[in-house]
């Protein structure tokens, strides 16, 4: 998981290229922001998503193809060889990928809260819809780490918090008119992005350090070990579901109660910030659902 090299030309090439264009529509949506002007939140939305569906495409279609291919191979020692490559570059694809959608999505969050100057009257009823969400997120997020006690998991569990923090302070401190109206919407459909890269990169994570411990493992052992990561794995992704629908129900939120309260329905707001949302959901719902899902073959 170390050897970036694995990664390859083409995957590295790809990946850079969407976070670059990533970062530079946060920092462009930020820019907006700081001069009280609109921010289109479907643009920003799509670039940020798009990292993790190339993630998607690299751990189901690419690996697959791959695979096929290294079958073909008559030595084994070649064979192995390639197939160990291609599970390599899938992964990294997952974790880069992932990883890197979620720090532009927190720094869009977080950037949205710093430079939008709060509400004169908190949305308290809309904070407290919020709260609930938010707080689902975090138990769902604890009940996973008791099941599985892990670093890994701990450090998740963290990520979300300040997370919920941040997008509930947002929604609560959101205008009910004129640009500052978008914080809640922007910080709000950000959120399932940043859980959904989160999960992706956590479940990419603990399927290579898995898959190293079976390698090093005693041949009477593989098996066994294979079994509890494709459990671990499938537990991973229904308490990822959970995460994503809790989240989608806070971005939903977010929106709805921009939208509701705007005198003149803006880009940020009306149908494109609700299109924002449904592309997050749909892009973010095949990352947790298909990410890692190929070590069922195995």
């Amino acid at each position: 998981m170390s050897d970036l090299a694995a990664l390859g030309p083409v995957n590295t090439t790809i990946l850079a290229s969407l976070l670059t264009v990533a970062a530079i529509l946060v920092i462009r949506a930020l820019r907006q922001l700081n001069r009280g002007e609109v921010v289109d939140a479907l643009p920003v939305t799509i670039a940020l998503v798009l990292p993790l569906g190339f993630a998607v495409w690299a751990a189901n279609g690419q690996l697959t193809s791959n695979m096929e291919e290294a079958v073909t191979r008559a030595e084994p020692r070649v064979k192995q060889t390639i197939m160990a490559m291609m599970l390599t570059r899938s992964l990294l694809s997952q974790l880069i990928g992932a990883a890197g959608t979620a720090l532009l999505a927190a720094t869009l969050m977080g950037g949205a809260l710093a430079l939008t100057v709060p509400g004169d009257r908190p949305r308290l009823a809309v904070g407290q819809a919020a709260a609930g969400l938010g707080g689902g997120v975090v138990l769902v997020a604890l009940t996973g780490m008791s099941l599985q006690p892990t670093a890994l998991l701990a450090v998740r569990t963290l990520l979300y918090v300040a997370a919920v923090v941040v997008v509930i302070s947002a929604i609560t401190n959101a205008h009910r008119r004129g640009p500052g109206m978008q914080l809640g919407t922007l910080a709000a459909v950000c959120f399932p992005i940043f859980v959904a890269a989160v999960d992706q990169a956590t479940m990419a994570w603990f399927a290579g350090t898995s898959l190293r411990e079976i390698a090093l493992a005693a041949p009477t052992a593989k098996q066994a070990l294979m079994v509890d990561t494709i459990s671990s794995l499938s537990t991973l992704r229904t308490f990822s579901a959970v995460h994503l629908s809790l989240a989608a129900g806070l971005a939903l939120l977010g929106a709805l109660s921009a939208w509701r309260t705007a005198r003149t329905p803006d880009a940020s707001t009306g149908s494109r910030a609700l299109a924002a949302l449904a592309t997050v959901v749909l892009v973010a719902g095949a990352g947790v659902g298909w990410a890692s899902n190929w070590l069922a073959g195995f």
